[in-house]
């Protein structure tokens, strides 16, 4: 009795030390929007339950103006978070940057590649200014992501003591739920070969067809 208690407290501990945090760095790899701007940096993950732990991101260039992501409690911060997968991979999010005269946001969610440890990209970045005249404060603005992939980084090793430590109350704690990942639309090249294939198979069936008379 004794022995299957100890078994039991075992497997318990065992459980709860998986359970514990770990965490993840993605980091934006030729990441670009609609209109040229493009997306750099990373953000971390908690590993038990998905949520973000840390960002520093970067928007620029293209036709709005430049802006920084990264955890400040009431400033930029974590808006909300889903998934698209049940095991490893990075977790969807929204951010926000909100400064004196302009609020920026930022969505990002992220579909499987044939790489492991890699993932594509997709999202938008808006901007709507809190002050006019446009020309002074900036027009509204709204574009997507068009490419670009995030990879699994190396995490440096303060950050990660900073984040083991459950000092780190910057990043809103978002666990997020669980979505399917989008059914993806073949590319004109894909179609082309789903046409060819379909020509040869009705050449093969009608040969038969043929051979049967």
């Amino acid at each position: 009795m004794r022995q299957s208690k100890l078994v039991a407290g075992l497997l318990t501990a065992m459980m709860c030390v998986s359970a514990q945090a770990g965490f993840i760095q993605y980091d934006f790899s030729g990441v670009t929007f609609s209109d040229g701007g493009s997306l750099t940096g990373y953000f971390v993950q908690n590993t038990g339950d998905k949520s973000i732990a840390y960002f520093q991101m970067n928007v620029a260039g293209g036709g709005m103006h430049g802006a920084q992501f990264f955890p400040s409690t009431i400033f930029s911060n974590i808006d909300s978070s889903s998934t698209h997968f049940m095991g490893a991979g990075p977790t969807n999010f929204t951010a926000f940057n909100d400064q004196d005269t302009i609020i920026y946001n930022l969505g990002v969610s992220f579909r499987t590649t044939s790489t492991a440890g890699t993932y594509g990209v997709e999202g938008w970045n808006s901007q709507l200014p809190k002050m006019e005249p446009e020309w002074l404060y900036g027009a509204p603005g709204y574009r997507t992501i068009t490419s670009g992939f995030v990879s699994e980084g190396v995490l440096d090793q303060n950050l990660a003591a900073y984040l083991e430590s459950g000092q780190a109350i910057e990043t809103a704690h978002i666990v997020p739920g669980y979505i399917p990942e989008p059914a993806r639309v073949p590319e004109p090249g894909g179609l082309a070969l789903l046409a060819l294939g379909a020509t040869g198979l009705l050449g093969v069936r009608r040969r038969q067809a043929a051979r049967g008379r």
